[in-house]
């Protein structure tokens, strides 16, 4: 007689092969730099100008994608599953959906007490220069493709997929999340928001630990890009100023 199937089984995302090292993760953040710098260089005179702006954003989110692709992916031959490119569960879709939206408070809450405890208005720099391409339908419709699509994809793929997922097989899940959490705060480069972005970061490890796929934190990222997007267009709309 066939024996009953357990009713749940924990999920454990697989970690990159023991191939990947710690020189493979440093080559990918300098050739990563390295890239994004040469791109700046070579459009210095452009960075500044509106309609340069959300081009700038794809290139700079393809050049960390390509680099985790010759390193890791070409290589070390770790497959895009390995990173954790599976197939989500519908009721993790729908989970992530609903974590999305209740991050945007979470994430907010954890800015007013940054900015309580720092005294005076908090100044959002990222903010201030995406600002003028989200005043027009086609910019709010740009931004939302590269905020809510392609950042939360390759910033997932980068951070969770392969960073924290090296730390968890050498360290464990709360050295992992933390760690890799640290990193995708500071890599933002703006101060004031790295309590939060390090709170949004262990959530999406931890989302990413239970779920098993990816994709689970990649939805919960582009939700909350998404509607902290319209949200800015709201506030342009309503004649609010940045900066």
């Amino acid at each position: 007689m066939q024996e009953p199937l357990p009713t749940s089984v924990p999920v454990i995302p697989p970690s990159p092969r023991p191939s990947v090292r710690a020189r493979d993760l440093l080559l990918v953040v300098v050739l990563t730099v390295a890239l994004v710098l040469l791109v700046r260089f070579l459009l210095r005179g452009q960075v500044r100008s509106a309609e340069w702006i959300i081009p700038l954003l794809g290139v700079q989110s393809v050049i960390p994608l390509t680099a985790v692709y010759l390193v890791i992916v070409r290589g070390r031959g770790v497959s895009w599953r390995d990173l954790g490119l599976r197939p989500i569960s519908p009721g993790w879709l729908l989970g992530a959906i609903m974590l999305g939206i209740a991050t945007v408070f979470a994430i907010g809450f954890v800015n007013y007490l940054s900015q309580s405890i720092a005294g005076g208005t908090m100044r959002n720099p990222q903010i201030e220069i995406l600002a003028p391409i989200a005043m027009s339908w086609q910019g709010l419709l740009g931004l939302l493709v590269m905020a809510g699509v392609v950042a939360p994809i390759v910033e997932e793929i980068v951070f969770r997929g392969v960073f924290y997922a090296w730390l968890r097989a050498r360290w464990g899940v709360a050295v992992g999340a933390f760690v890799s959490a640290l990193a995708f705060a500071l890599a933002h480069g703006i101060p004031i928001l790295i309590p939060a972005l390090l709170a949004q970061g262990v959530i999406l490890a931890l989302v990413y630990e239970r779920s098993g796929s990816l994709w689970a934190p990649i939805i919960i990222h582009g939700v909350f890009n998404a509607v902290m997007s319209l949200a800015m267009f709201a506030a342009l709309s309503a004649g609010v100023k940045f900066g």
